[in-house]
């Protein structure tokens, strides 16, 4: 094996435990960027249970949701780029994590005319052995630790947030229930009034007061159509 070949199959190695160390610390730093996100996606969320506005919930929800996992996506990429790990300090967990005595992070460090010195070539040929047939993997495990729960706990409390009515909706419902009392109310003061009516006429008749009678029978007609329109609106079926 030449010198060329030698150093790639080496580098080859520290690459992989390279890519494996910034894979974990993304994984750790997404734990911690998700759960701040998630817990500002809750504080929106809660928003609309407390004040009606004229945005539809559920963009609002959807919105926050999936801009609070992109914002935590990209912040946890920003925060693994800027404290990320060198080759060096990759090849120095390669000699610690197998026990290589610096043999990997030693050759790797030299100079280009020293790796072709006496003392060079000995350090490259016995990192080499040591390095051949080693299994990165085994010793550079993607572990999703305690931590990566974190983020559960604002997701559990946004979903019994959407559990809970809206304020619009709440408002909506009260609306409902105060229309259908004042149906009711109505519909009760205008048969009372139906049956004084009739009650009238049937005087009016026994007096001879045909005018009279032409009066009530208008009047029952009126409230007759009162029932039919009443649509809950005190102040208009009073108007009426």
């Amino acid at each position: 094996m030449t010198r060329e070949e030698a150093i790639t199959k080496l580098n080859a190695q520290v690459q992989q435990a390279h890519r494996r160390l910034i894979l974990q610390r993304f994984m750790s730093v997404l734990a911690w960027t998700m759960s701040a996100t998630l817990f500002v996606v809750v504080i929106a969320i809660a928003v609309p249970k407390f004040w009606a506005f004229a945005l539809e919930p559920s963009i609002w929800f959807w919105s926050w949701l999936s801009g609070g996992l992109l914002v935590g996506i990209l912040c946890a990429v920003v925060w693994t780029f800027f404290t990320k790990f060198s080759p060096l300090d990759a090849a120095i967990e390669v000699d610690q994590r197998f026990q290589l005595k610096e043999r990997v992070s030693s050759t790797l460090s030299l100079a280009p005319d020293e790796m072709d010195g006496a003392v060079g070539q000995a350090l490259l040929s016995d990192a080499m052995r040591r390095i051949e047939g080693i299994d990165v993997c085994s010793e550079f495990p993607l572990r999703l630790g305690w931590r990566s729960l974190f983020p559960l706990v604002p997701a559990l409390l946004a979903f019994f947030l959407v559990l809970l009515p809206n304020a619009e909706e709440e408002q909506r419902l009260q609306a409902a229930q105060t229309k259908q009392e004042n149906k009711k109310q109505i519909k009760a003061s205008t048969e009372k009034l139906k049956k004084q009516a009739w009650n009238k006429k049937k005087k009016a008749e026994r007096l001879g007061l045909k005018e009279a009678q032409g009066t009530f029978d208008k009047l029952s007609k009126g409230l007759d159509e009162l029932q039919d329109a009443n649509k809950g609106d005190k102040r208009d079926a009073l108007r009426k």
